[in-house]
């Protein structure tokens, strides 16, 4: 694992795209994947580093980032993971070590806007369940999550 460097931005772009498609069709429709899933650019993500965004990926024998977790203001702002390289506690790892990097910053709770299919990972992950809400996805669909949270004295 290492930080995300600017030039890390198509392989982000394209395990995102994939970990997003992925999700299947049991909380999301086809329609809303592809709408969650549009309008990605591979500069998005150092513009987000330039605004203050920090992001941790995991990384193949290439160096190339197969995940990545983003982190901002006490919040994770998206944990994705190529389908290829799921199941392999991957995530879990990733979110420990950004919860490890934000208690250094001082922050004592994190929240997370969490889809609908990753619920059910940040409760065993030791996060609660806040209300739901709808946000717009970058195709312009409205798409529901759930803000979750997680209080730090344990990390």
């Amino acid at each position: 694992m290492r930080l995300a460097r600017a030039d890390d931005g198509l392989a982000m772009k394209r395990l995102h795209r994939r970990a997003i498609l992925a999700t299947g069709p049991a909380f999301y429709s086809a329609e809303l994947r592809q709408s969650w899933a549009s309008g990605l650019r591979p500069e998005g993500y150092a513009e987000a580093m330039r605004d203050g965004e920090v992001f941790d990926v995991a990384v193949d024998e290439e160096d190339t980032p197969v995940a990545f977790c983003g982190r901002k203001d006490g919040t994770v702002k998206g944990l994705y993971v190529d389908p290829a390289y799921q199941g392999r506690g991957i995530a879990a790892l990733l979110l420990k070590r950004a919860e490890r990097r934000l208690a250094e910053e001082g922050v004592t709770a994190i929240r997370i806007d969490a889809s609908l299919p990753a619920v059910a990972f940040y409760e065993k992950q030791g996060y609660a369940r806040g209300a739901r809400h709808l946000d717009r996805t970058r195709g312009g669909l409205e798409i529901e999550s759930l803000w979750m949270t997680k209080i730090l004295d344990s990390v």
